[in-house]
């Protein structure tokens, strides 16, 4: 015997929402400023962390290249 799952969030009619956008689009347009906010802190915050550990390292070589 086999079993035959259908579900029903993806049978829809055509003709229900014809003037609405879809809800990708919809969900994309309020997230998407966000994630592009978070994005942006996030490589700025690895960039200068970057930027810290290879003056840190340029220190050290500097330290011990002088004594």
């Amino acid at each position: 015997m086999q079993c035959v799952f259908i579900l029903i969030a993806f049978i829809t009619n055509p003709f229900l929402y014809q003037n609405q956008p879809s809800r990708e689009s919809i969900f994309c347009g309020r997230v998407g400023v966000w994630w592009i906010t978070r994005a942006l802190i996030m490589l700025k915050l690895l960039l200068k962390r970057r930027q810290n550990l290879i003056d840190e390292r340029t220190r050290i070589e500097v330290d011990k290249g002088t004594s």
